[in-house]
């Protein structure tokens, strides 16, 4: 019997209901860098993402199969760089987990005055703990679930733009939108702007996650979702942004820092539309919580098949027939990067935001080297972005090369503005490699630090 296949509609709702959520938190992360100018940068980025758009078509047709940038890079090098790439997906799904259920708890915050950033710490864990208790238990992401998720929560956030233009039109607004210097944002804080400003649109890699479930041709089903995601979310998000930025008093952004879409909507719609985007807020951010540890269990599972992770990993709970040692394994660790981050979204937004960002360039740049080496494994069916150049028989696709000289940029300059955040990847990043490298190759991790102190001794001998 042949799998039935997701409608192009609700393939849009998966990757909205994850890429969508960033709109709650983007703004207040681009904030303190750019200031009122934070909407541009907005809309910079989305238009990166018709390039996004052609690398991820050509990578996702090539291989036909989920993965993302594990694996096209595994096909492209080798399985050591796969598993490295495997280092920075992972922490993306843990980041998106404990971004969005402290966002939505932040978010509830808003309703309940004077509960303390300790407390929605402490309750952001809950949505963690029960979202991985119901996935033991069988809970599976629905598609139909995300579609009508998602085309809730873009109707409401057409309603705040509404609401909002008529706010401006009937009270003016308080702060010119263009009232920054643009040379006064500097060169410096112009690169860190446009490194953090992609964090609005994280879950870019989501569609390359649920490949083998799409219509055929691959294709037009992957360019006609990408091209209604880039559409709804680049329509939204700067449009929210600019209305944060200017109707929004410097006391309302002070106060509201961790939830600015509640406060637009309490301040143009009154009490009912903050309890509504509020309502929207916690449901569709708790829900993208789940989508991380779905993500994430179905990615540690094809790693086991692939022998980077145990086999026991694939061993089903007696009692509900699911994985439950790499659900359990995850949600811990999403708690301890919760309790080290002390639930700040700007740090969070950081860790998200390098580890997404390192997934993506090195998905571009496994799309520039499998055009260019293995352009003879390439079959009718695979789409190939226009415009390339030549260098010695080998194709080289110029799209995918500016795109991954962005994400570089991008990345390199969140890692620069937050080396906190870099830390906590490298801390987590790095024994995880190692695992990947112990297990899978049986590598003696003692022996292995043995003879690089004798090697290292034998040099400093031969010297004296």
């Amino acid at each position: 019997m042949t799998e039935k296949k997701l409608k192009w509609p609700y393939a849009w709702g998966i990757v909205f209901s994850d890429i969508g959520t960033s709109v709650f938190y983007a703004t207040q992360v681009l904030y303190p860098i750019a200031g009122i100018t934070s909407f541009v940068f907005v809309i910079f980025v989305f238009l990166m993402m018709f390039i996004y758009r052609l690398i991820y078509m050509e990578g996702g047709t090539f291989l036909s199969a989920n993965g993302g940038a594990y694996k096209v890079v595994m096909n492209a090098f080798n399985r050591k760089v796969g598993a490295f790439v495997a280092v920075f997906t992972t922490i993306s799904y843990i980041a998106t987990v404990v971004i969005s259920s402290v966002s939505g708890t932040y978010y509830l915050q808003s309703l309940i005055p004077g509960m303390s950033d300790t407390l929605v710490l402490l309750m952001s864990f809950i949505p963690i703990v029960f979202f991985a208790y119901m996935n033991i238990r069988g809970l599976s992401e629905s598609a139909r679930i995300s579609f009508y998720l998602s085309l809730a929560h873009f109707s409401l956030l057409i309603l705040i733009m509404v609401l909002g233009v008529k706010y401006i039109i009937v009270n003016g607004i308080s702060m010119p939108p263009f009232e920054m210097n643009w040379k006064s944002l500097g060169i410096k804080r112009f690169l860190f702007a446009f490194g953090a400003a992609h964090l609005g649109i994280t879950g870019f890699e989501s569609l390359a996650q649920i490949i083998e479930h799409l219509e055929k041709p691959l294709h037009k089903t992957m360019g006609k979702i990408y091209s209604v995601v880039i559409l709804t979310t680049g329509l939204t998000a700067p449009a929210i942004s600019f209305l944060i930025l200017v109707i929004l008093s410097n006391s309302q952004m002070a106060v509201y820092s961790n939830n600015l879409v509640a406060a637009l909507s309490l301040t143009i719609g009154g009490r009912l539309l903050q309890f509504l985007i509020v309502f929207d807020a916690a449901l569709i951010l708790y829900s993208a919580v789940n989508t991380g540890i779905v993500g994430n269990t179905g990615f540690w599972v094809s790693l086991s098949k692939d022998k980077l992770f145990p086999q026991r990993l694939l061993r089903q709970n007696k009692r509900f027939g699911t994985n439950h040692i790499p659900i359990m394994i995850f949600s811990v660790m999403c708690i301890m990067i919760g309790i080290i981050s002390m639930g700040q979204i700007e740090l969070l937004g950081a860790i998200y935001g390098f580890s997404f960002l390192m997934a993506m360039l090195f998905f571009a740049v496994g799309v520039i080297v499998l055009r260019s080496n293995k352009i003879h494994r390439y079959h009718a069916e695979v789409y190939k972005m226009p415009f390339h150049i030549n260098i010695r028989r080998s194709q080289f696709p110029l799209f995918a090369l500016f795109g991954a000289a962005a994400l570089l940029l991008a990345a390199s300059t969140v890692a620069i503005r937050s080396p906190f955040a870099l830390f906590i990847v490298g801390l987590f990043g790095i024994p995880l490699m190692l695992f990947f490298l112990v297990y899978r190759y049986r590598i003696n991790i003692f022996t292995f630090i043995e003879d690089i102190v004798i090697f290292r001794n034998g040099k400093n001998r031969k010297k004296k």
